[in-house]
């Protein structure tokens, strides 16, 4: 795979394979063309998609010629002539239109780019992510099952395929078992930085697939000089260190010594988001004027931070490398016996959690062009439910409605 995010892949990222003679692997492919609408072709270009998807993900690029050796590819690129004669629109919704027939289940999280400016015409770079509903089976011909090692794609036997179904199946289990641990560190204050706050704690986790592979260790260094990209949940000052788990920025409003919440990147690409105040500021109101506090959530408030949070946590991710599918799990802490407050819920009968932790429907993004604010509807739904209501009701034709006009988000 070309070891720079997606949307930053140029003509002088693809002239770099040339100069730099990148090798084909188990997560890089070169092809001088596009494939054919012919049977095999068609065949060929299914078993190379399911091969990386039901592997390590990686890219293909087309239009670069490999070197050969006996009429044997030897691995690194002879020339980038480029893709004559298509047309690169055309041409990619052709592929698409392909793999969605020809594959089972759907791979999600396909890229297309074309880059211009190569002697023949454009190169087609497209990204397949690792996926995390494999194995993917190519309907056409024999239904086979393929997957990829650094000398190239390989058929899968029936114990490798047994294998595959087995891991699918326990990444959802991985997922809800890292999450659960988590939250329990959280509760009994095992947290990275020691929160001022005993208060009730929102919590949002991001959880790549790359992330629930062992062998996944990013490099945490120049994190330390992008830290206006790492601001804490509803923090306006905040430090940072790197520590055991990888790399924390924390702190809070005015003083970031007395921190209030915190962001945690783990060393596998997972993200943990803590903040300790932003359920408490109705109650911190109700006893600045003397009166009892109510335990009420200020829904408005509190969706937009977390909208604006998560947007900006993906773009962590997506310049950290990580690849989607990406789990998205929102979860509060402390919160027996709070209600919401909203322009909705003024006038109606009061409701209240029914218990402490609230482990909120999870989202699985697929792509970094899904929008925050529809990523977290499951969730802020769920919220809404667990105080007595239908769902949460400032979404408009699927839409956060404070973004359309009428408050819009920073």
């Amino acid at each position: 795979m070309i070891n720079v995010p997606f949307n930053s892949i140029d003509k002088t990222i693809i002239e770099s394979l040339l100069w730099n003679e990148v090798r084909e692997d188990r997560t890089l492919e070169y092809k001088v063309l596009l494939p054919g609408n012919g049977r095999e072709d068609r065949k060929e270009f299914l078993a190379d998609i399911t091969a990386f998807a039901n592997a390590a993900g990686g890219d293909i690029v087309f239009g670069v010629k490999a070197k050969r050796e006996n009429n044997r590819p030897t691995g690194p690129p002879e020339s980038i002539p480029g893709l004559a004669g298509i047309n690169a629109d055309a041409d990619v919704l052709r592929l698409e239109n392909m793999i969605r027939d020809g594959v089972e289940p759907r791979i999600s999280g396909l890229q297309f780019k074309p880059i211009d400016g190569f002697p023949s015409g454009p190169v087609i770079i497209l990204r397949i992510p690792k996926s995390w509903s494999s194995p993917h089976m190519v309907k056409l011909g024999d239904s086979r099952f393929y997957s990829r090692n650094n000398a190239g794609k390989y058929a899968l036997d029936v114990v490798q395929i047994r294998s595959a179904f087995a891991f699918s199946e326990s990444l959802p289990e991985r997922v809800r078992r890292f999450r659960e641990e988590r939250i329990a560190r959280i509760v009994a204050e095992e947290t990275p930085i020691v929160l001022l706050s005993d208060h009730a704690k929102v919590v949002l986790h991001l959880v790549p697939i790359a992330a629930l592979d062992p062998t996944t260790r990013l490099n945490m260094a120049p994190l330390r000089y992008q830290t206006e990209k790492l601001q804490p949940i509803n923090a306006n000052q905040w430090n940072n260190r790197h520590n055991l788990d990888g790399f924390l920025t924390y702190g809070g409003h005015g003083n970031p010594q007395t921190p209030m919440t915190y962001l945690q990147i783990f060393w596998s690409g997972a993200i943990e988001a803590v903040e300790s105040m932003l359920l408490e500021y109705n109650n911190i109101h109700a006893r600045d004027s003397g009166t009892e506090p109510q335990n009420l959530i200020s829904t408005i408030a509190i969706e937009r931070i977390l909208i604006v949070a998560l947007d900006k946590f993906l773009k962590v991710e997506q310049e950290l490398g990580m690849e989607p599918p990406v789990f998205i799990m929102l979860s509060l802490v402390g919160v027996k016996g709070y209600g919401i407050l909203s322009e909705w819920t003024l006038y109606e009968d009061m409701y209240r959690f029914d218990r402490d932790t609230l482990l909120l429907p999870d989202t699985i993004m697929e792509s970094y062009d899904e929008p925050a604010d529809k990523l977290l509807r499951p969730a802020l739904d769920a919220m809404w439910q667990a105080a007595g209501y239908e769902c949460c009701r400032h979404y408009k034709e699927g839409r956060w409605m404070y973004d359309q006009g009428r408050s819009p988000l920073p």
